[in-house]
């Protein structure tokens, strides 16, 4: 049997794969094993199909050993586990399938054998005698320590599925309340998923504009680079220009530094002149403020003369009714006496040069100018 279950077992319930079965093989005689289907509901018909595994894993066949239809009954029903429980039936050479308790749990993994639901009894290859058949007294005391372990393979499976929906339980609340948060969290979160989006849309626009620029950047750069091309030949012709005229600034440095020392001779004979210039303009500065002292002067006595000429005139006035003596005696004392005369202002020192000769001249001039006109007004009013 163990070498028949090698690559495991096929199991169909209702045309679908099962996987929740359990495989008991007799350790004893190595010739029949016990098939658990677990997981099934009370009071429904099952259409279970047994297949062996042939062949290697490349080219593994599936082998029909038996087929059976079973009716789960409600008298057997445990509510309190959801499982039925029967007594499990001689098992003959060919497999009946059963539904009853599971008692654990087995996989298939890659490179072990399969455990499935109901293996077929080994079958000779050999001109070998049959093994005897074993009493009913030996069938029995397997059967009843077959049952005795199922049963208590049915309550650690009991145990461990009450704890496993109590945990199932707790997992769906922590789920729930954790799903819960995650909607508020999610709700909270639609303002600054709207920010968000807003932020994404305007990068997008920038990355446009930003692209739509490294576009024109790019045209600009190759209308640039065929410009480049005619500035290299106007910058060489530019360079001639150059070549050409550092050749006349050299000439016209050349130039201009004997312009320069002629200059320089201009210059010092300019200020040879503007000396002797500034020397006479100061001479005259000083005549004139002599000149201006003297006109101060006169015009000082010319207001004095101005004022006796006016007390005179109204002396004059009152004395006409007065006799003949008073009237020469007026005549005469209205000519001008020679001691009355205003003296002339302090002439210029002797120390003068020649060249102040004429200067001096023209003021007696006009200092006897205004002298005459003086008497011819005074002679006029006395009149």
């Amino acid at each position: 049997m163990s070498q028949t279950l090698t690559n495991g077992l096929a199991i169909s319930l209702n045309n679908v794969p099962w996987q929740k079965v359990l495989v008991h093989i007799d350790e004893e005689t190595d010739d029949e094993a016990i098939v658990v289907l677990y997981g099934l509901f009370p009071g429904r018909r099952y259409d279970v199909e047994v297949g062996v595994v042939r062949g290697d894993r490349g080219g593994a066949t599936v082998e029909r050993v038996g087929r059976a239809t079973e009716e789960t009954p409600l008298d057997n029903y445990d509510s309190d586990t959801d499982t039925a429980v029967e007594d499990p039936p001689y098992i003959s050479p060919r497999l009946r399938n059963r539904s009853g308790s599971s008692l654990q749990a087995t996989y298939r993994s890659p490179g072990s054998p399969a455990l499935s639901p109901s293996t077929p009894p080994r079958l000779g290859s050999g001109p070998a005698d049959p093994p005897p058949l074993p009493t009913l007294a030996d069938r029995l005391h397997q059967l009843q320590q077959t049952l005795t372990s199922l049963q208590a393979q049915h309550a650690q499976l009991t145990t461990l599925l009450k704890t496993s929906r109590k945990d199932s339980q707790r997992s769906l609340a922590i789920l729930r309340s954790e799903l819960d948060g995650m909607r508020r969290a999610a709700e909270k979160s639609q303002g600054g998923d709207m920010r968000a989006r807003q932020k994404v849309l305007a990068l997008q626009e920038a990355v446009r504009r930003a692209e739509r620029g490294a576009r024109e950047c790019e045209d600009e750069a190759i209308s640039t680079e065929g410009e480049w091309v005619e500035l290299e030949g106007e910058c060489a012709t530019l360079e001639t220009v150059v070549r050409d005229a550092r050749a006349k600034e050299e000439v016209a440095r050349k130039d201009l530094e004997t312009v320069q020392s002629k200059w320089s001779v201009v210059e010092t004979e300019r200020d040879v002149e503007l000396g002797s210039v500034r020397r006479n303009w100061e001479k005259w500065e000083t005549r004139r403020e002599r000149l201006e002292e003297v006109v101060q002067g006169l015009e000082k006595r010319l207001e004095e003369v101005l004022m006796e000429c006016e007390s005179i005139e109204a002396r004059w006035e009152t004395s006409v009714a007065d006799d003949g003596s008073l009237e020469r005696t007026n005549s005469s004392d209205s000519q001008p006496q020679p001691a009355e005369k205003v003296e002339p202002p302090p002439q210029v020192d002797n120390d003068a040069p020649d060249t102040d000769a004429a200067e001096d001249a023209e003021v007696a001039t006009k200092r006897e100018s205004v002298w005459g006109g003086l008497s011819r007004r005074f002679s006029s009013s006395h009149h």
